[in-house]
């Protein structure tokens, strides 16, 4: 047998000393260089198993984005949209469509209000990401119309509105790392129409409710919060889960643990979005840029921090 591959035994004579006082593990190259021989165990690639943890990369992590290093959801939702700004040009482009509708409703002879609160402070949140628009079209302004204007008035929502739906659905899928389903883009835009008619029936109808006594309006305030942080994520679980309420259902449970958090972006978002509308000229252009761009991509972040926890 080559002396090369016997084991050292001490005490025996050696030529080389220097060789031999070295670390077992290793080979000698030369007089300066030694490199290791012993390989990589099991262990050493994925973690001692005991212990329950691997040695992987960031990017294989389930729970939190690299880019989502940062514990707080706001600061994660700026981070991708700093690694990636053409997230805002989706909302931008409906934006200005809301603007040009703005310019439109001030100078047609149909009715038309005003979509900004006149107030000391505002919130004014959808559960879907959107703007504050400066001008609306009441529902009742639509009654009675001849078939032109009507084409008209209703052409001008629909566009909006659908610009409103792309916007979302594109700036959730880009900001999100796993594809979406293409079906499920009907489900959200339904959803999103659904939503509107309903809140445009109710104003219609008077369904407002308003109180002078502050302890009612402060519990009034608190149980809208609550229902809104619940269904926080149903917009992005629309375009993950199949079904109609199985969304509903994966939103009200994974935010539980959240509920601070959440409620965080849901007043800011909604704050933001009515301040922001009370710029002069460009104030829906501004709002459903911002708030509409902030708001999708908070929801992949919460959902990918809520779902895969």
């Amino acid at each position: 047998m080559s002396r090369d591959r016997e084991s050292p035994i001490e005490g025996a004579d050696d030529p080389n000393p220097e060789a031999t006082a070295a670390d077992s593990g290793s080979t000698t190259l030369d007089s300066e260089t030694t490199v290791p021989t012993s390989r990589p165990t099991a262990a050493d690639r994925n973690g001692d198993a005991s212990s329950g943890r691997r040695s992987q990369s960031p990017l294989d992590d389930p729970v939190i984005h690299p880019r989502d290093s940062d514990p707080t959801i706001l600061r994660a939702t700026g981070s991708r949209l700093r690694d990636d700004p053409r997230l805002w040009l989706p909302f931008f482009l409906a934006g200005c469509l809301a603007l040009v509708a703005d310019l439109l409703r001030e100078h047609d002879p149909l009715p038309a209000t005003t979509g900004i609160e006149e107030s000391t402070l505002h919130a004014s949140y959808a559960i879907y990401p959107t703007g504050t628009f400066v001008t609306e079209r009441p529902l009742g302004a639509l009654v009675d119309l001849q078939p032109p204007l009507l084409g008209y008035a209703l052409g001008l929502e629909l566009i909006v509105l659908a610009a409103i739906v792309v916007a979302g659905w594109e700036t959730m899928r880009r900001a999100s790392d796993a594809p979406f389903h293409r079906r499920r883009f009907l489900v959200y835009a339904s959803g999103v129409g659904f939503l509107t008619v309903f809140v445009e029936v109710a104003a219609a109808m008077g369904l407002e409710y308003s109180t002078d006594r502050l302890l009612v309006g402060l519990a009034l305030l608190a149980g809208l919060l609550f229902v809104a942080v619940r269904l926080f994520l149903v917009p992005v679980t629309l375009l993950r889960e199949g079904g109609v309420l199985q969304p509903v259902s994966v939103s009200w449970r994974s935010s539980r643990g959240y509920g601070t958090a959440i409620a965080g972006v849901v007043l800011l978002v909604g704050i933001g979005s009515w301040a922001l509308a009370q710029v002069p000229v460009i104030g829906s252009l501004c709002s459903t840029t911002v708030a509409g761009t902030v708001h999708a991509v908070s929801l992949v972040v919460v959902y990918e921090r809520c779902v895969n926890a």
